[in-house]
C-alpha cells in the first residue's frame, strides 16, 4: 500500500548529485532545448526531449520552431550514424538527417 502512494511519482535528483560522466558524454536533459542544424546548415528546430524507443536506441524529438526550416516535428535516432556532433557550450546538435524526412 505504501509503494502505491508512489506510482507515477516523479523522481528528483540535485544536478550536483549526479555522476561526472566521461568525455563526450551528456544527460539528456543537456540535449533540450539545442538547435538541430544538418550538415547541409538546415535548422531542424530544438530537442524538445528524448525517448527510450525500446530497441535499444534513443531518439531526439525536434519541434521545428521560428527559425527552422519548418514547424514539423522530426524524430531523428540518436545514434552516431546521424547525430555527428553535440556541442553543449555552442547549443547545437550537428546531424546527417535529410530534412524532407
Amino acid at each position: 500500500e505504501i509503494a502505491k502512494r508512489y506510482s507515477g511519482a516523479d523522481i528528483c535528483v540535485p544536478r550536483s548529485r549526479l555522476p561526472e560522466l566521461s568525455e563526450g558524454e551528456c544527460y539528456w536533459y543537456e540535449l533540450e532545448g539545442l538547435t538541430v542544424i544538418t550538415t547541409t546548415d538546415v535548422i531542424l528546430g530544438k530537442v524538445d526531449y528524448v525517448m527510450s524507443a525500446g530497441s535499444g536506441n534513443d531518439v531526439l524529438v525536434i519541434k521545428g520552431d521560428a527559425a527552422s526550416i519548418d514547424r514539423r516535428e522530426r524524430l531523428v535516432p540518436y545514434i552516431d550514424q546521424f547525430v555527428l556532433e553535440v556541442d553543449l557550450v555552442v547549443g547545437r546538435v550537428i546531424v546527417d538527417w535529410d530534412p524532407e524526412f
